[in-house]
């Protein structure tokens, strides 16, 4: 539960208030977060367990539009 409301979660990372009043879902992967880091500039950086040993978040989802103009 996040502020009261159920979510759904998948296979990716997130970033989150530690007292359960938000998550936010900033990239989706192939398999399970292991591991996870960030710079100075907010870049994303980690690993899965298996298909996808490191990756660079890039932009989040957040910052990408979902329609077409």
């Amino acid at each position: 539960m996040v502020a009261a409301r159920p979510v759904k979660f998948t296979m990716g990372t997130y970033r989150f208030k530690a007292d359960g009043s938000a998550l936010e879902f900033l990239h989706q992967f192939t398999n399970n977060t292991w591991a996870h880091s960030a710079n100075d500039a907010g870049d994303q950086f980690g690993g899965t367990a298996n298909g996808a040993p490191l990756f660079f978040g890039g932009i989040p989802h957040n910052v990408v539009p979902t329609e077409r103009v």
